[in-house]
């Protein structure tokens, strides 16, 4: 079976990860990864759900929904390790 094959029967072509991410200065951001979800408006719903919760409802809008292909390669050409995160190059 090949990867198209694979991807036709499960039916789940992207994913969308939610996270909480703000500034702690002008060099540091804070991520919280929040979950994974195999819609955007489930993605939606987890931020519904948390964003009066505390900590969460001071900085309501720093929710973030990043939508990833399934079956495809990040950071192609490699990545800095000074970088802390990178995944979204």
């Amino acid at each position: 079976m090949n990867q198209l094959q694979s991807r036709q029967e499960n039916s789940i072509n992207f994913v969308y990860l939610v996270n909480h991410e703000y500034s702690l200065n002008e060099d540091e951001v804070e991520v919280k990864r929040i979950g994974i979800y195999t819609s955007k408006a489930e993605a939606e719903a987890a931020i519904a759900r948390l964003r009066l919760q505390p900590g969460f409802r001071d900085l309501p809008e720093s929710f973030v929904i990043h939508r990833y292909e399934i079956g495809k390669d990040y950071l192609t050409d490699g990545y800095d390790p000074s970088i802390e995160d990178q995944t979204d190059r």
